[in-house]
């Protein structure tokens, strides 16, 4: 068997085990990067030498940066795991390879000047509170998009950070992914509400309620717990974010 037609049954029996946006990762990069570059290469799953992995990694991060080397890595390295487990090979050659050392990462940030010219830009827009909530507690897009009612406390003044909206690509179709829980256990928190955006939400819930009753039937209830929904009820997407908030940036310098 070759190891790129190896790597694809692979992918069948990990997608029940791990969680879809992690079996959207490594599917994304099997079937794109991994499985392609071994598939012309013609070597089998029992003749794959460590030598082959290195090549790999030397050729790729010619184009790519080290960290998506590290994820590669990850890849190739669980399933020649699973392989070895089942007696598909001897050993796991990808455990002689030196994985690729992360670069640093160098953040940039906004001053604050540039922080107010950022909320003058998309004030009045659907970006607004998205924006001040993301830049005033730094969460992720996720956790912006995933906050519901009850992630509000008004009478104790708390906002709870607790579960996610994001999207993955997986056989081919872009889907939404709902989770109850955060990234890692740090991420579960609870923070302050303050009194600004304790008025920008009771403004946001009461408008909320207008909609539905000028709406009636064709608001959409799917997502009546949510807090970033449009004048019909329907939840703001991750892309829209993604694409909206670069676009808006650029348009007012």
């Amino acid at each position: 068997m070759l190891f790129s037609d190896y790597l694809k049954q692979w992918l069948d029996i990990v997608k029940v085990r791990v969680k879809i946006t992690t079996f959207s990762s490594y599917q994304g990069m099997t079937l794109n990067t991994i499985a392609p570059y071994f598939e012309k290469k013609g070597i089998s799953l029992r003749n794959l030498e460590a030598r082959h992995i290195q090549q790999f990694y030397s050729e790729k991060l010619k184009t790519v940066k080290p960290n998506s080397m590290i994820h590669y890595h990850a890849v190739i390295h669980q399933a020649l795991k699973y392989a070895m487990k089942t007696d598909m090979v001897p050993q796991n050659v990808a455990m002689k390879v030196d994985r690729p050392r992360k670069n640093s990462f160098q953040p940039t940030f906004l001053e604050a000047a540039e922080m107010q010219q950022l909320f003058e830009a998309v004030k009045g827009t659907r970006l607004e509170l998205p924006v001040l909530v993301a830049a005033f507690y730094g969460l992720r897009r996720g956790e912006v998009l995933g906050l519901k009612w009850d992630a509000i406390d008004f009478n104790r003044g708390t906002l709870t950070i607790k579960r996610t909206v994001t999207s993955a690509a997986v056989d081919g179709k872009s889907v939404i992914i709902e989770q109850d829980s955060a990234k890692t256990k740090s991420s579960l928190r609870t923070l302050p509400l303050v009194g600004t955006f304790k008025e920008y939400f009771t403004e946001v819930k009461k408008a909320q309620e207008l909609n539905k009753k000028v709406c009636g039937n064709c608001y959409d209830y799917d997502y009546d717990d949510y807090i970033f929904v449009d004048e019909l009820g329907e939840r703001m997407q991750p892309g829209y974010l993604t694409g909206y908030f670069p676009s808006t940036s650029k348009s007012t310098g």
